[in-house]
């Protein structure tokens, strides 16, 4: 009489359906991952384009471009005194009243600029920005060489907004390189997103000193 098999699963088919599915978690992980970091890169992108026509309606008004797109947060003169007054440093009134004399001119520029995207933060936030405007910091900043000048002054195509930590930038190396290019498992590449005067979008590369297409 021949013995019946037994019939079951085995350690080793459950271990190749436990390989199997981790390894269809972590591509639809990276791919959700890829999917979000394409999104984010273009909302700024978006923003860029936004801030690159109001500030076209900005220099048609004003004939210059304006010199910062940041907004000062008002309770920030607040929250200096406030913590003037907490160190018991003397007199702290009049050394709030140095800081408020010192924002006060960007503040009044780009509270005006403002109007011409809506005031609306979210314009001015890069979604990538680990610390954005509605943290006190910055998301996009000026070409210095465009910052208050006269658009027919102003040669040539040169990227006139991109990613930075502060309020204007001379060159590449203080870009922020907040994007990662995940196309290509494995790699990593880190850029900043421009825009020109022409309203072209450019990439900088991190370590790199030209912008691409």
């Amino acid at each position: 009489m021949s013995a019946k098999k037994k019939s079951g699963i085995t350690l080793v088919e459950i271990m190749i359906v436990c390989i199997v599915v981790s390894i269809s978690v972590g591509l639809a992980t990276a791919g959700l991952r890829t999917l979000v970091e394409r999104e984010r890169q273009q909302v700024c992108a978006y923003n860029e384009l936004i801030l690159y026509k109001a500030m076209q309606l900005y220099a048609a008004d004003h004939d210059v471009y304006p010199s910062s797109l940041s907004i000062l947060v008002p309770e920030y003169a607040t929250q200096a005194l406030a913590l003037l007054k907490k160190e018991n440093m003397n007199p702290p009134k009049a050394i709030a009243m140095h800081i408020m004399q010192f924002f006060a001119p960007r503040e009044a520029i780009a509270q005006n600029f403002s109007n011409y995207y809506g005031g609306d933060i979210r314009i001015i936030t890069c979604p990538s920005d680990a610390t954005p405007p509605s943290s006190g910091g910055v998301s996009y900043g000026l070409n210095t060489a465009v910052a208050g000048q006269n658009p027919s002054t102003i040669a040539g195509e040169p990227v006139i907004i991109a990613d930075v930590d502060q309020a204007t930038y001379a060159n590449v190396a203080t870009l922020a390189h907040r994007h990662r290019n995940l196309a290509v498992i494995g790699t990593q590449r880190n850029f900043a997103i421009g825009t020109t005067i022409k309203g072209r979008r450019r990439i900088n590369r991190k370590n790199t000193s030209t912008w691409r297409n």
